[in-house]
């Protein structure tokens, strides 16, 4: 999936609404990655996925972060879950051993054993 965010439309909102471009830039990004987490193009009826801002959503964006709705959240912890599935399984039939799967000392075992934290 590939996501594009025009710098001047970003500049064009940030000019005629009460937020900043950083702000206009911030809420943009997250909606992006949104859908890319999301997996999908569709768009919500409130929150950060929403389609189309209205200078309220504009103004609530100037001094504060509009979350994704708690059902797109969980959509996206469901989506992020598949995809270690299907990650950790073509590893395996790869041959590769998937990095969840491999145990590094903790940093107890290894004051035990005399070493220093790499920290």
């Amino acid at each position: 999936m590939q996501v594009i965010i025009y710098g001047d439309r970003v500049e064009t909102v940030s000019r005629t609404s009460p937020a900043c471009f950083y702000r206009v830039l911030g809420h943009a990004i997250a909606h992006e990655v949104g859908h890319v987490l999301l997996r999908s193009s569709v768009h919500g009826d409130a929150g950060l996925m929403k389609a189309v801002w209205t200078n309220g959503d504009w103004q609530r964006a100037a001094i504060t972060i509009i979350p994704f709705t708690p059902d797109q959240g969980e959509n996206m912890v469901r989506e992020l879950l598949r995809a270690e599935v299907r990650e950790t399984a073509g590893l395996q039939r790869s041959g590769i051993k998937p990095a969840s799967s491999q145990r590094t000392p903790s940093a107890s075992n290894s004051a035990r054993n005399g070493q220093r934290n790499p920290r």
